[in-house]
């Protein structure tokens, strides 16, 4: 007995831990494992959880991703969409001469194409505005002039994106023309071809600062003579206000809207000032929709 005590006591200074009885066992016949309920309750607790998650996420999201959701959301007509090009220095001449793969893009820009002739009548100016810059103003601008191009239309690209001129930098400066020469020259030489672009300098400047009002009427006037149809790039809506002044010497305005973006408060201004151009406003080009998306089948006009 006292070897027993001597013997507990050691053990119990050795060992710092202290054992503490959880629960008494009960006597009776052994219980069957609950593991596999346990794994079946945590497995739909999962799946339902991620239905959650997933309805939450596409609850919430506003963005457009449908031709439908674009028109109801602007309260304006679309007249077509553009598929996402993943090259971006795609070859515009090669596309039209036969790729099997661009068949659908191409057959897009025909429709925009006959959407646009409905809409211009005599019309010659065109404006290519966007809400954001980056939103592709310049890869369906030049798509599109090709595309009047292969019908034997004469057209005439301006890039009036001062802020961003993309268009003046990928054309070699040795053959370019300067919207800022142009308007200021009197007899300047254009060279005329199927596709002919006018370039500008670059800075944060308005049409309106590098010409007066009459002039500017005087070269456009000018230029509807020698060519079948202009295209105006202008700056994008939310990024300065002197679009406008490309936009008040149109005839006709398509905005371009990328896939997936959002119609913030901070294009709203924009929203009703596009809204305000009434007939003026041709309509949206969907622009960068992903190949898996099925492609509407009505664009504009009920």
């Amino acid at each position: 007995d006292i070897l027993d005590r001597y013997n507990s006591t050691t053990m119990q200074t050795v060992f710092i831990a202290k054992l503490k009885l959880s629960q008494p066992a009960n006597p009776g016949s052994l219980q069957p494992s609950k593991k596999m309920l346990l794994i079946i309750v945590s497995g739909i607790i999962s799946v339902v959880f991620c239905i959650i998650v997933l309805f939450g996420l596409f609850y919430f999201d506003d963005s457009v991703q449908t031709v439908k959701m674009l028109a109801d959301k602007t309260q304006l007509p679309v007249i077509g969409q553009l598929e996402y090009m993943p090259n971006s220095s795609l070859n515009i001449k090669g596309l039209w001469e036969g790729d099997a793969q661009f068949k659908s893009f191409k057959d897009s820009l025909r429709a925009i194409r006959m959407e646009l002739n409905q809409e211009l009548g005599e019309s010659k100016i065109l404006a290519v505005t966007s809400f954001s810059p980056k939103e592709g103003k310049s890869f369906a601008t030049v798509n599109i002039a090709y595309a009047y191009a292969v019908i034997n239309k004469k057209v005439l690209i301006i890039d009036g994106n001062f802020l961003s001129p993309d268009l003046s930098k990928q054309v070699k400066t040795d053959s370019l023309v300067y919207i800022e020469d142009f308007f200021d020259t009197s007899n300047l030489p254009l060279q005329r071809s199927e596709i002919t672009i006018i370039g500008n300098k670059g800075g944060d400047k308005s049409v309106l600062e590098i010409s007066d009002h009459q002039n500017t009427l005087e070269k456009l006037d000018f230029l509807k003579s020698q060519f079948d149809l202009i295209l105006i790039e202008t700056p994008a809506l939310v990024a300065t206000e002197t679009s406008k002044e490309w936009v008040l010497y149109s005839e006709k305005v398509v905005g371009i809207f990328e896939y997936k973006s959002h119609v913030t408060e901070l294009k709203k201004p924009q929203l009703e000032y596009l809204q305000s151009l009434e007939d003026k406003f041709s309509g949206w080009i969907f622009n960068k929709v992903q190949v898996d998306q099925p492609k509407a089948s009505w664009f504009k006009k009920s």
